[in-house]
């Protein structure tokens, strides 16, 4: 029994290991996408997003100019983000080609002169079971809408509907 024992012990080790480099990597990395568009650089965004995404956005040209119309949209109408704190993600889930997990990240907003807080999700996804991880906030997707991108998605992995933002100052 002791032998057993010993293989469980040793194997959750790995996997916990296993779990805790991806985590580390993957919140590191959506802390780069998520302040590349803060900053204005566009094309680290995109370089940080799947290419799958890439490809049928239209290629790298056109993602820059959707993600820059987007960034100056929210501006135009008085979005602020002032910070942004990642959490860590959700335990990957394996399709026929990637690996995906939800990242959580709480952010704060200036809408005007009110403050308000709201959680929103990122997409990390890698096509080399964990060796390249790329992005995409998941604001505008739903479990079906997501699909487009990635046909085999895992239902166990569920896109979380969007949570109001809550007034944090006026």
């Amino acid at each position: 029994m002791k032998p057993l024992s010993l293989t469980l012990f040793i194997s959750f080790l790995s996997v916990f290991g296993f779990s805790q480099n991806y985590s580390e990597t993957i919140v590191e990395g959506a802390d780069r996408y998520t302040k590349s568009k803060k900053i204005g650089r566009y094309d680290l965004s995109v370089e940080m997003m799947h290419p799958v995404i890439v490809e049928k956005g239209g290629g790298k040209e056109s993602m820059l100019e959707i993600i820059k119309n987007e960034q100056d949209m929210l501006l135009d109408q008085g979005f602020e983000v002032l910070e942004t704190t990642t959490l860590l993600p959700l335990e990957p889930v394996s399709t026929n080609s990637n690996l995906h997990c939800l990242v959580p990240q709480l952010i704060v907003l200036k809408v005007g002169e009110a403050k308000f807080r709201s959680k929103r999700w990122i997409l990390a996804s890698s096509p080399d079971n964990g060796e390249n991880w790329y992005y995409l906030n998941l604001d505008a997707y739903t479990n079906k809408s997501i699909k487009i991108f990635f046909p085999d998605w895992n239902e166990e992995l569920v896109i979380p509907a969007p949570e109001p933002a809550t007034m944090i100052e006026e």
